[in-house]
């Protein structure tokens, strides 16, 4: 972290810094800038702005003795912009960029990044969720690739986060179709199911192999900061046992059947309080 991490944190912000020298009520403005691939020659993309935020915030919520430069990073997060936001039909939803032009250069989602990876968002607000749902109607890209289409053809296989998206946010049931429907697409011409693709680029596509390792983990298991959220986007009739990994040297093992939790192992001990499970899932003590 000293000798790589933040070193690298403080040249890229630096460099945005001075970029843009542009301010507009005491912010950064980024423009000109994409907004990831889908649109071109935008004010402030979410992406970035999301990107920004986030490591900021989680360089300034280091211990203070990991952190020498702190000054740098306040007076980075003060210059950065909001996150653009837009009406449409009357809900306020995320927007691709402060200012853009409607038309699209392919099926990416920006507003996505505010949820994944930057994880900015996740379930109790209406924001995340309706941007989710209508950036996915923009791009028409909740369905699934379709192999021998263009790579242009919107859905959420391949790369695409719409599963982890929904995984965070608490979505069961389009998590699970999601998961379900990238599984099954696998490429008839090739013995090994796993040679995926082509969807966006080629075979295999190990793109869409990470997309489904990820959407099911964060499906089973997610950690935000000190707590671990067990089955946080689980469906009641699947079944599932697991041990994995989080943060301070913890591993959780769990197994679920026939709707109960038959087994919760915490290693260390202490950190058993930091764990939690649904509410409509009980835990066989």
């Amino acid at each position: 972290m000293q000798e790589e991490l933040l070193p690298y944190a403080h040249d890229l912000l630096r460099y945005i810094e001075t970029r843009f020298p542009e301010r507009k009520a005491g912010k950064i403005v980024l423009c000109p800038i994409q907004s990831v691939e889908t649109y071109w020659d935008t004010t402030d993309a979410l992406p970035v702005v999301a990107g920004m935020q986030a490591v900021v915030r989680r360089i300034l919520a280091l211990p203070g003795d990991r952190v020498t430069n702190r000054e740098f990073y306040r007076r980075v997060q003060a210059l950065i912009p909001d996150l653009p936001v837009e009406e449409v039909d009357g809900v306020i939803v995320l927007a691709p960029a402060r200012q853009y032009a409607p038309e699209r250069k392919n099926s990416e989602a920006p507003p996505f990044y505010a949820i994944f990876p930057f994880r900015l968002f996740g379930p109790g607000t209406a924001l995340a969720p309706d941007s989710y749902r209508r950036a996915a109607a923009v791009a028409g890209s909740f369905q699934p690739f379709v192999l021998g289409r263009s790579p242009e053809y919107p859905s959420y296989s391949g790369w695409q986060q719409h599963g982890m998206v929904a995984a965070l946010l608490g979505l069961i049931e389009d998590a699970r179709t999601i998961l379900v429907n990238n599984c099954a697409l696998t490429n008839p011409g090739y013995r090994f199911p796993a040679m995926w693709g082509p969807i966006y680029d080629s075979v295999p596509d190990i793109d869409h192999g990470a997309n489904i390792l990820t959407t099911l983990q964060l499906m089973a298991f997610q950690a935000d900061g000190d707590q671990i959220h067990v089955l946080p986007t689980w469906p009641k009739d699947w079944d599932v046992s697991f041990k994995l990994h989080a943060p301070h040297d913890t591993t959780v093992e769990c197994v679920y059947r026939r709707g109960r939790i038959e087994k919760l192992a915490v290693a260390p001990a202490s950190r058993r309080k930091d764990v939690r499970c649904p509410d409509w899932c009980p835990v066989m003590e």
